[in-house]
């Protein structure tokens, strides 16, 4: 059976790639002397990046100025948007591992 420590150690462990990690304080039903900490991990990093790069893309009238139509450039700017976040993450992970050595 797992422990209060363990779970919140495994929510943690969540947390560690999320972009707005809130931490929730309540009191137990079973101990109401105890206050149980609960971690809410919001969205993940990579969501974050990609929403911050699909709002940049959908403002750029050059990217956005499609001839043709709408159809295909809602995909494209999806589909840039997450690549872009997976180099942002990729080039920070590169940073905080120069800054361990």
């Amino acid at each position: 059976m797992k422990t209060i420590e363990d779970e919140i150690k495994e929510i943690e462990e969540i947390c560690q790639h999320a972009a707005f990690p809130m931490n929730v304080n309540f009191r137990s039903n079973a101990d109401p002397i105890k206050t149980i900490r609960n971690i809410v991990p919001g969205l993940t990093k990579r969501e974050y990046f990609a929403t911050m790069a699909m709002h940049a893309l959908l403002t750029d009238k050059s990217v956005t100025a499609d001839g043709g139509g709408k159809s295909g450039i809602d995909e494209l700017i999806s589909i840039e948007a997450v690549k872009s976040a997976d180099a942002l993450i990729a080039e920070l992970n590169k940073e905080s591992t120069k800054a361990e050595k």
